[in-house]
């Protein structure tokens, strides 16, 4: 790896290096003084003071590109690796195994398109190429969801193609095909494990500069320890006198990114061009919330300001036609089946209430929709019909409230299959955070800053904060799930809506309702 382009510098402290910060409005207005990084920090015993400054030319630049700094093409060349070793060994699995088919080695473009792509198509979905994915999240029950699942459907498509073709006599469950289902399941687990182990072990090579107060400092430590990247985590205070000069010194060596405070705080013009400097050599400088939403996937709402808000080009969720046109197609596309192909669930699920409990199946309650607008949502009851008696309050762990079925109706997320028909009526969609009651939005808004962002788009029958965070009853968890929908709120796009739906399969699968 090339070293960085270094150059000594000793200044003559008796001579400081002045320099004139340009007049924007081109009149006679007076200028100030800026001083430059070659001045030296005060109080330097000796005279001159010597630091280290990466130069700034087309070949440092490319140097620095090359050290890690700007993890783009990294990030692709991931994805490139990952894609690569799965078509691999599901070619290679097509080729000794021949697609477990009494009718020869080939039946059909076709069904050999289905048996690849199913699979590949579900890591796709759940995650199985992202970095954040493999290097940070406890993903891997994601990823074996996804594979599983994936060679699953792959294999009944695959059937059905075949059958389309005239070959008959094929079976989907047999032990050669379930061996190469787990196998399959398996190798991505194993290569997402190995994969992971790599980028943490090369990350941690890498300064992430901290630059802030100490609440500052100590949010970007608990993030990277979440993400177990803190090993090397160098601060700067910005009120130090030399501020400029201990990063200057720290963009010298291996760095990741510099972290700015949340919020734009004035800062000392000397580490504002040091900060430039690192910019225009090719280290990233970004901001505290950045870095969350990057390693963590949420916004860190006690670290976003206005300027936060204003730096936004445009919250997909609300304001794109195009993406909300498609939303409500494939709301309709998935709803209006999956409706029909329930009601025998539902049918079963209505009758074992009724059984169980006093009361009637259903529950219906007012809830805050698009901007806060009123409807009336539909579930399956599992609580006593006593259970508001003294109040409405919030559902709690092992609350006494729920009944012996209502308690596996959450877990499973049974409950919810009635909203199918607040999807379909427009009331909700598919995605998007889930509608709370209005008594509660208005105690939460006057408690929580930017709280009224999750009313910009539709409620979801699932949502980014349902498949991350556990279900909560109190303000704080209010807070945490608001960090999910926020981010859900800037990032919504049609392929980040499928990755929330299959997830909220792997949820009800493993029955971690709440």
């Amino acid at each position: 790896m090339a070293a960085l382009v270094c150059r000594d510098v000793d200044v003559d402290e008796t001579k400081p290096d002045v320099s004139a910060e340009p007049n924007p409005f081109g009149d006679q207005r007076e200028t100030r003084a800026l001083p430059s990084l070659s001045q030296a920090p005060p109080g330097n015993l000796g005279g001159t003071s010597s630091y280290r400054r990466v130069a700034i030319g087309r070949v440092s630049r490319q140097e620095v590109a090359e050290t890690g700094s700007d993890a783009r093409e990294l990030r692709h060349t991931l994805a490139l690796v990952l894609l690569f070793a799965d078509l691999s060994a599901l070619g290679l699995s097509l080729l000794l195994g021949r697609y477990w088919s009494e009718a020869g080695p080939f039946a059909g473009p076709l069904a050999a398109l289905v048996l690849v792509g199913c699979p590949l198509l579900g890591l796709c979905v759940l995650g199985g190429y992202r970095w954040g994915s493999v290097a940070y999240g406890n993903n891997l029950f994601s990823i074996a969801v996804a594979s599983l699942g994936g060679a699953l459907v792959g294999l009944v498509a695959h059937k059905l193609v075949l059958a389309a073709y005239g070959t008959t006599g094929i079976a989907v469950v047999t032990p050669r095909s379930m061996a190469w289902v787990l196998g399959f399941a398996a190798w991505a687990v194993l290569t997402r494990s190995i994969a992971g182990r790599l980028i943490r072990r090369w990350e941690a090579g890498w300064a992430v500069i901290a630059v802030g107060d100490e609440a500052d400092r100590a949010t970007v430590a608990q993030t990277l320890t979440r993400s177990r990247l803190a090993d090397h985590l160098a601060t700067i205070d910005p009120t130090a006198t030399d501020a400029a000069y201990q990063l200057d010194a720290l963009i010298a060596k291996r760095v990741r990114c510099v972290v700015l405070p949340s919020a734009r705080t004035d800062i000392d013009v000397a580490l504002r061009l040091a900060l430039v400097h690192a910019r225009l050599a090719g280290v990233r400088v970004l901001r505290l919330p950045d870095l969350v939403e990057e390693l963590e996937e949420r916004v860190p709402i006690g670290a976003v300001d206005t300027w936060w808000m204003l730096d936004i080009e445009q919250l997909p969720a609300a304001g794109s036609g195009t993406y909300l046109a498609m939303k409500r197609a494939l709301d309709l596309l998935l709803s209006v089946p999956a409706l029909i192909l329930l009601l025998p669930v539902m049918a079963l699920t209505a009758l074992a209430v009724r059984l169980t409990s006093a009361g009637p199946a259903f529950f219906t309650q007012t809830r805050d929709g698009l901007h806060r607008t009123a409807f009336t949502i539909y579930k399956f009851r599992t609580m006593r019909v006593d259970a508001e008696a003294g109040g409405a309050r919030w559902a709690s762990t092992n609350d006494p409230r729920v009944t012996p079925i209502g308690a596996f109706l959450r877990k499973s997320r049974l409950d919810e299959l009635p909203q199918l028909w607040n999807v379909i009526r427009g009331d909700m969609t598919l995605v998007g955070p889930r509608p709370e009651r209005p008594e509660f939005n208005r105690m939460l808004a006057d408690r929580i800053p930017w709280y009224d962002l999750r009313h910009i788009t539709k409620p979801g029958l699932s949502g980014w904060a349902q498949v991350r965070y556990p279900y909560g009853a109190s303000v704080e968890d209010a807070i945490a799930k608001l960090e999910f929908d926020v981010y859900y709120v800037k990032h919504a796009s049609l392929g980040f809506d499928l990755r929330i739906i299959a997830r909220t399969a792997a949820v009800v699968l493993g029955l971690r309702g709440r």
